[in-house]
């Protein structure tokens, strides 16, 4: 028989997984039960507890890491990433513009052709 301590990292991290307490965290955070974690992450509902008991042991840890993280994604991406996904889309809306013309030409051809 597995012991709880014996699924989890000493970092929180399920064994053999990448799924760590963080992810379990969001969802308790939300009120979900244990069960309904354990389909959403494709995890056991006992390697879900494991996670819980983790959380429970490193509380402190735990909420503080998830301030943090909570706070850099509230600042969002750095301003040179912010243009990099500009020029991006700017590209992606070109190329599909480029390909529906190419499309519409391609119908046009064939109605003519028959």
């Amino acid at each position: 028989m597995t012991l709880m301590k014996d699924l989890v990292t000493p970092e929180g991290r399920l064994q053999g997984s990448r799924i760590n307490c963080h992810d379990v965290y969001d969802f308790l955070k939300h009120h979900r039960p244990h069960t309904e974690i354990a389909l959403a992450l494709q995890i056991l509902p006992e390697e879900v507890l494991a996670l819980i008991h983790y959380i429970v042991e490193h509380e402190e840890e735990v909420e503080e890491n998830w301030q943090a993280f909570e706070a850099a994604a509230a600042k969002g991406n750095p301003p040179e990433i912010e243009a990099m996904l500009v020029e991006t889309r700017a590209r992606m809306q070109a190329w599909l513009q480029e390909r529906r013309r190419q499309r519409t030409e391609e119908q046009i051809r064939e109605r003519t052709a028959s």
